[in-house]
Order: structure tokens, then sequence, then C-alpha cells
């Protein structure tokens, strides 16, 4: 119960809004679908950070591996031109 009032102490909702129970909140028409929007844009937010996260650090590695490459091909030339000559 004091978990829950504290929830809704952070949530700055006004306390004319909801009811807390023994076991449940009870709250007044339009407040948990105004609650579940915010969630949902919050949800929004955290999976856009994680994907460009996620995208930034896919495309490191792929740049890495491409320099790499680069220079392991400069060294196959350089090798090759050694021993041609």
């Amino acid at each position: 119960r004091n978990a829950c009032q504290k929830m809704l102490e952070v949530l700055e909702l006004d306390t004319n809004s909801y009811r807390i129970g023994q076991s449940k909140i009870f709250f007044r028409a339009g407040v948990l679908a105004h609650l579940e929007e915010e969630r949902d844009l919050k949800l929004t937010e955290i999976i856009t950070i994680f994907q460009a996260f996620c995208r930034g650090n896919i495309a490191r590695k792929h740049y890495n591996k491409r320099v790499q490459q680069l220079s392991a091909i400069r060294v196959i030339q350089r090798n090759c031109l050694s021993y041609l000559k």
C-alpha cells in the first residue's frame, strides 16, 4: 500500500482522481487511459534509444571489420609486390 502511494505521488496525479483500497487502486474515468498513454510514450522513447544504440553498435562493428579488411588487402598487395620484384 505504501509503495502504491509513493508511485502515485511520483506520477503527480490529482488526489481526487484515485482512491487506494486495501488491495486495489480505484481510478476515476479516463485516468487509467491517460496513464496507459503516458506509459506507451515512455516505452516508445526507451525502445527508440535502444534501437539507436544497437544500430550504432552494429555499424561500428561493420566499420571496424571493413578497416581491418582494407589493412589486410594492403599487406597482401605489399607482399605480392615484394615477391614479384
